[in-house]
C-alpha cells in the first residue's frame, strides 16, 4: 500500500508541475498583453503551498503506516520464535527421563544435538529483533507492551536453550560412562552360571544309602564349587566397574547397575553358602555310612570265628567217639 501511495503522489507531483508551468506561461502572457495576472499568480502559489502541506501530511500518515508494519512484522517474526521455542521445548518434555541402553541412548542424543542446533541457529535472528525492539522503543509511539513481550520470550527461549544442553550434556555423560561390552558379557554369563547352579541345588535330594552314590553326589558338589572359583574373577570385575561407575554416571544410572550389581552378589553369595551345607551334610551321611560299615563288618567277623571254633570243637568229638 506504501507504494502505491508513493507511486500516486509522484503523479500528482508531475501534475502540479505542469499545471505550474501552464500558470507561469499565462502569467507571462498576461503580463505582456498589460493585463493583470494577480490572481493567476495567486492560485498557483496557493496551489503549490496546499501540495506542501499535503505532503507533510502525507509524509507523518506514512511514517506512522510504515511503523505500524513495522511492529506488526515484529509481531509475526516473535510469534514464530515463539512457536519454535515451544516445539522444542515440548519435544524435550516428552523425552524419557532414564534409560541405560545404548542404543536409546545414542538416538536421544543425535535428536538433542538436532534440537540444540535448531535453537542456536535461532540466536541471530533473537538479536536482530532485539535491534528492531530498541529502534520501535526509540520512536516512542509503540504498544506499552512490547518491550515486555519481548523479555518474556527471550526469558522463555534462554532457559529453553539451557534445559536443551543440560538434556545433551547428561545424554554425553551416560553414554561415556556405560559399561563397555566386556561388562554385559561377563554379567549375562555370571547370571546364566548362577541360574544353572540354583536349578542344581534346588532338585529334591533323595535318601540314599549307597557309598558310591553318595560319592558321586559329593564329588558334583565339589565340581560345582571349583566353579564357582573359577567364576569369582569375573564378579571381582563387576564388582570394580560398578565402582567405577559410581563414581561418573549420573546418580539415576549409578543406583541402577548398583542395585544390578547386589542382586547378583546376593544370589552368589546364597550359592556359595547353599553349597557348602550340602557338602557338609553329604560328608557327615558319608561318615556315618562308613561307620555303619565298618560295625556290621566286625559283627559278621565274629559271627564267622565263633562258628569256626564250634565246628572244630564238633570235629574233635566225633574223632573221639570213633
Amino acid at each position: 500500500m506504501l507504494q502505491a501511495i508513493e507511486r500516486e503522489k509522484a503523479e500528482k507531483f508531475r501534475k502540479l508541475q505542469d499545471a505550474s508551468r501552464s500558470a507561469q506561461a499565462l502569467v507571462e502572457q498576461m503580463l505582456n498583453e498589460g493585463v493583470n495576472a494577480d490572481s493567476i499568480k495567486q492560485a498557483s502559489e496557493q496551489l503549490n503551498s496546499r501540495w506542501i502541506e499535503f505532503c507533510q501530511l502525507l509524509n507523518e500518515r506514512l511514517n506512522w503506516l510504515e511503523y505500524q508494519n513495522n511492529i506488526i512484522t515484529f509481531y509475526n517474526q516473535l510469534q514464530q520464535l515463539e512457536q519454535m521455542t515451544t516445539t522444542a521445548e515440548n519435544w524435550l518434555k516428552t523425552q524419557p527421563t532414564t534409560t541405560s541402553e545404548a542404543t536409546a541412548i545414542k538416538s536421544q542424543l543425535k535428536n538433542c544435538k538436532d534440537e540444540v542446533n535448531r535453537l542456536s541457529v535461532l540466536q541471530p535472528q533473537i538479536e536482530r529483533l532485539k535491534i528492531q525492539s530498541i529502534a520501535l522503543k526509540e520512536k516512542g509511539q509503540g504498544p506499552m507492551f512490547l518491550d515486555a513481550d519481548f523479555v518474556a520470550f527471550t526469558n522463555h527461549f534462554n532457559q529453553v536453550f539451557a534445559d536443551m544442553q543440560a538434556r545433551e550434556k547428561e545424554l554425553q555423560t551416560i553414554l561415556d560412562t556405560l559399561p563397555p561390552m566386556r561388562y554385559q558379557e561377563t554379567m549375562s554369563t555370571i547370571l546364566m552360571w548362577i541360574q544353572q547352579s540354583e536349578t542344581k541345588l534346588s532338585v529334591p535330594q533323595v535318601t540314599v544309602t549307597e557309598y558310591e552314590i553318595m560319592e558321586q553326589r559329593l564329588g558334583e558338589l565339589q565340581a560345582l564349587q571349583n566353579s564357582l572359583q573359577e567364576q569369582q574373577n569375573g564378579l571381582n570385575y563387576l564388582s570394580t566397574t560398578v565402582k567405577e561407575m559410581s563414581r561418573k554416571a549420573p546418580s539415576n544410572i549409578s543406583r541402577k547397575y548398583q542395585s544390578e550389581f547386589e542382586e547378583i552378589e546376593g544370589r552368589w553369595k546364597k550359592l556359595c553358602a547353599q553349597l557348602v551345607e550340602h557338602c557338609q551334610k553329604l560328608e557327615e551321611q558319608m561318615a556315618k555310612l562308613r561307620k555303619l560299615q565298618m560295625t556290621k563288618s566286625c559283627s559278621e567277623s565274629s559271627q564267622l570265628e565263633g562258628l569256626c571254633k564250634l565246628s572244630t570243637v564238633e570235629n574233635s568229638f566225633l574223632e573221639v567217639q570213633v
